[in-house]
């Protein structure tokens, strides 16, 4: 875990388990986003995440402060925190675009430690996440899907996401 007293890469300071979540945590060097050519993903939520993947490994120093730089306001019906399915759907979409982003850049990345990091944490969904939410399905009676659904591709694969034998052997 890096200390306030420490000066660290912002290789290491991911590998250590550094808070990627929001951009106000942080002042960049203006040269280094240019350089890198980085601009905020358009119309999703996290892009801030997006962008500290895209800088940290090439920050050479980083370091904390105690200074209180920034105030943080509550919006209680914020797009991040207001429950309706609709923006929950929008969310979670934007967390796989997110990681479809992230996925296309571990290439540029020069440690091999930092690009097995991303490979993990941008495939986050793996089996356990895909079992857990059959499991839910089936307890909530949501599964086997029966009916249409809204899109005719999904609803093309009923057969197949409702045939349990596939759907064990994908979650194994």
């Amino acid at each position: 875990v890096i200390t306030a007293e420490d000066i660290s890469t912002g290789e290491c300071y991911m590998l250590n388990g550094g808070n990627t979540g929001s951009i106000w945590r942080g002042l960049y060097r203006r040269d280094v986003i240019e350089k890198l050519g980085l601009r905020f993903y358009p119309n999703i939520t996290h892009e801030d995440v997006l962008f500290n993947y895209q800088i940290l490994p090439f920050v050479e120093r980083i370091t904390f402060s105690n200074v209180l730089v920034y105030n943080y306001v509550y919006e209680g019906e914020s797009l991040t925190r207001t429950k309706s399915v609709e923006k929950i759907k929008y969310n979670i979409y934007n967390d796989f675009v997110v990681a479809a982003e992230i996925n296309k850049y571990v290439a540029k990345l020069q440690s091999l430690e930092l690009q097995e990091f991303y490979t993990r944490h941008v495939n986050s969904w793996g089996k356990d996440c895909c079992s857990q939410c059959v499991n839910l399905c089936i307890n909530r009676g949501a599964y086997p899907i029966s009916g249409r659904t809204n899109s005719w591709k999904t609803t093309a694969l009923i057969p197949l996401i409702n045939c349990r034998w596939i759907v064990d052997r994908l979650l194994i």
